[in-house]
């Protein structure tokens, strides 16, 4: 693969007059830096790291089927092969095919005129993390992983145009979150899951997180389990209730935090309950086609319940940590009662669980009035 790669660069070297091939990767690291480089706004930012992706993901497409194993992947299916085994061979294959990448991005650093701090260094490397997590979904055909790289993409992108050193480093991490979960997402056990989820992967039993929660936090897999049956509505779901957060907090910081502030922060804190309560309903249709089986195991009669309340809960503890770290950075002085609002949110997301699951054909309806009667309180509590 490289050699016909650099076959097709030396060529184009030959062929057009006064290219030069250094040129060339010096004009891809000076691109590749200024993706990260301090200075640029958002689109930017999110325009440059999605030409990133791509053009590493062009790079590696031509030679696709033989980087997945191709047909030969039949026959290595039957063999006792271990899936940390299969993932050690995709991750080496996938590093040779990007020599060329990595040599250009050891340049990069050096080719921008302004030095690079350990943030950006940190913000390249999760770029270019990111873009192998998409080879590997495109090679492997396992593309609902790619909702995880967008997520955490966007989280890059965020922490990029952030001003605040808190509140850079506390998305890089949460990026580096996602994307771990992507990767998690796109783990194939062999050919027989290469082009599966990880919904498929969890069912046979074979992934060792599978295993460690099937000891330990049975429910809590169950609960797994059910989102990853109904990716789009689960991802949606938490990449508004991200996104909300990172709206109101630099919509906020756009107002210099006067007094309409407060109030964008309770309609955003209401908007993510509203949505993130949607969780209890599908985790409540999950279970229905086995509410007979269930039904027969010695389990509390509130256990169920207070599972969903500790799972959506700890759901809606990122975005809201995400809105109070970046408030933080940009140096905000009503931390404590952004921090009190924070914690009345979770409350009233707790009290949605009863007209989401019982409130029939207007459940809706239910959840915007009781949304709407917490946010009057709040509007009323608040500081003047």
């Amino acid at each position: 693969m490289l050699l016909r790669h650099w076959q097709w660069g030396l060529m184009a070297c030959l062929l057009i007059p006064g290219l030069a091939l250094a040129s060339i990767f010096q004009e891809t690291a000076t691109f590749l830096a200024a993706a990260v480089a301090p200075g640029q706004t958002i689109g930017a930012y999110f325009v440059s790291g999605a030409i990133v992706i791509i053009v590493s993901v062009l790079w590696v497409l031509p030679q696709a089927g033989a980087l997945s194993g191709g047909g030969f992947m039949g026959y290595v299916s039957t063999l006792p092969i271990s899936r940390r085994m299969y993932f050690g061979i995709d991750a080496a294959l996938l590093l040779v095919a990007d020599v060329p990448i990595l040599m250009i991005a050891a340049f990069a650093p050096g080719a921008m005129p302004e030095p690079f701090d350990a943030f950006r260094f940190g913000a390249l490397a999760v770029l270019l993390g990111l873009a192998v997590l998409t080879q590997r979904a495109v090679v492997m055909r396992c593309y609902r992983g790619l909702a995880g790289v967008l997520v955490a993409h966007g989280l890059l992108v965020f922490g990029l145009a952030l001003a605040s050193s808190l509140g850079q480093w506390a998305l890089l991490a949460a990026a580096i979150a996602v994307a771990g979960l992507s990767a998690l997402g796109t783990h194939q056990g062999g050919a027989a899951d290469r082009g599966r989820d990880l919904r498929t992967v969890l069912a046979k039993g074979g992934a060792p997180m599978h295993a460690v929660l099937l000891r330990t936090a049975p429910g809590l897999l169950t609960q797994i389990k059910t989102l990853a049956e109904r990716p789009a509505q689960s991802l949606s779901r938490g990449a508004a209730a991200i996104a909300l957060a990172f709206a109101a907090a630099y919509l906020m910081a756009a107002f210099g935090f006067d007094g309409r502030a407060y109030p964008v922060a309770i309609v955003a804190m209401a908007a993510i309950s509203l949505i993130l309560a949607g969780f209890y309903r599908i985790l409540s249709q999950g279970r229905e086609v086995a509410a007979p089986f269930l039904a027969t195991l010695p389990l509390p009669s509130r256990y169920w319940m207070v599972l969903d309340l500790r799972f959506v809960l700890a759901s809606a503890t990122l975005p809201l940590a995400l809105f109070v770290l970046i408030l933080a950075g940009e140096g905000f002085s009503g931390l404590p009662v952004i921090f009190g609002l924070a914690l009345a949110s979770l409350a009233l997301l707790g009290v949605l669980r009863y007209p989401v699951l019982k409130g029939g054909k207007r459940a809706v309806f239910y959840s915007a009035l009781v949304t709407g009667l917490w946010s009057g309180a709040a509007f009323a509590a608040i500081p003047a």
